[in-house]
């Protein structure tokens, strides 16, 4: 017989170890060996012991295998999401908002327009605030839609009456939830008339094209929609609507229709809204001559405005800064912190 070069010959004949079988294993269920301490053991045969610590054994690796699978499952997770964080921190700086150069144009931001609408004396001066703000906007939502002076100072109103008046507070509802604004809306003018204002109200914004498309619904930095606001809602189905164009003298003789209606008569607001919007289009009959636009001068900061530009310029820094967007809790708390007082400085008063 042939033998490997490497092997011993006198080996061969050598007596083998004898081949000792494994331990039949513990049937499942048997007992829980987890729970087994090793003085216990001791009063075991030597037999049941070996397998009870080899059970365990394997156990105490089945454990490890398993936290060593969801640490990694929770790092890679964590990689993930620094990853989505990172992205969008890159998105940003592509759009142009490095240091030095010109941020993008904001989609709420609308051409300005060449005339002034009025705010209401009646208001609060913290409403005053919110409706000068609001002002702007209508009138360049008019300029560029070539809706006329007159007519844009109409929608103005009839919003800022509704969002006068929708709340008990005299303020509107929390415009970054749909669900609540929508919730506001079927209370006042029920379900059946708020489901039409809302398709008119988009009628309207696909006829204003998709600058006014964006300024509605383009979310501030709190995540709030103008195009969530029932007052917004409202204006714009009264303009699709063509309530906020008619004449003087159809409005008048509508106002004196409605005011005889049983709906007006109990106060219902889809009837007393409605007067109180044609009642401002009568209005107009009594003096057909508009002032000449008046051109807005140069804006002069004030200390306050001036204070609130480099707040805004540290928000704006912020929100660059990579840390801000970060999964380690070190590098973003105090970013997170100062935004909070940022915050809290740019809306006083």
């Amino acid at each position: 017989m042939t033998t490997d070069s490497n092997v011993n010959p006198e080996t061969l004949d050598a007596p083998r170890p004898e081949v000792q079988p494994a331990p039949p294993a513990i049937p499942p269920g048997f007992i829980d060996v987890t729970r087994v301490r090793e003085r216990d053991l001791e009063y075991m045969d030597q037999a049941t012991a070996d397998q009870i610590r080899l059970a365990q054994a394997a156990a105490r690796e089945e454990q490890r295998k398993t936290k060593a699978a969801a640490d990694a499952k929770a790092a890679k997770e964590s990689a993930e999401s620094s990853a989505r964080a990172k992205k969008v921190t890159d998105e940003v700086i592509a759009r142009g908002e490095r240091e030095g150069e010109e941020p993008e144009q904001d989609p709420r931001l609308l051409k300005p327009a060449e005339f002034e609408l009025e705010v209401p004396d009646t208001l609060t001066e913290s409403q005053k605030k919110v409706a000068a703000g609001y002002a702007e906007d209508v009138a360049a939502i008019a300029a560029n839609s070539e809706i006329p002076q007159d007519e844009a100072q109409v929608i103005l109103d009839s919003a800022l009456d509704i969002a006068a008046t929708i709340m008990p507070n005299g303020e509107e509802p929390n415009l970054a939830n749909a669900d609540e604004c929508m919730s506001v809306m079927h209370s006042r003018w029920g379900a059946v008339a708020t489901k039409e204002l809302v398709a008119d109200a988009n009628k309207a914004v696909a006829r204003l094209g998709q600058s006014v498309r964006d300024w509605l619904n383009t979310p501030n930095e709190f995540g709030e929609m103008i195009g969530n606001s029932p007052a917004a809602v409202y204006a714009l189905a009264m303009y699709q609507r063509g309530h906020t164009r008619m004449s003087p003298d159809k409005a008048a003789a509508e106002v004196a229709r409605l005011r005889g209606t049983p709906e007006y008569q109990r106060g219902d607001k889809v009837f007393t809204d409605q007067v109180a919007l044609l009642s401002k289009v009568a209005a107009r009959g009594s003096n057909r001559e508009l002032p000449m636009p008046r051109p807005k001068p140069a804006p002069i900061l004030s200390p306050a405005e001036v204070g609130r530009k480099r707040v805004e310029q540290e928000i704006a820094a912020i929100r660059k800064n990579p840390d801000y967007a970060s999964m380690d809790g070190k590098k973003r708390a105090p970013l997170v912190k100062r935004m909070g007082e940022l915050m809290a400085q740019l809306h006083q008063g």
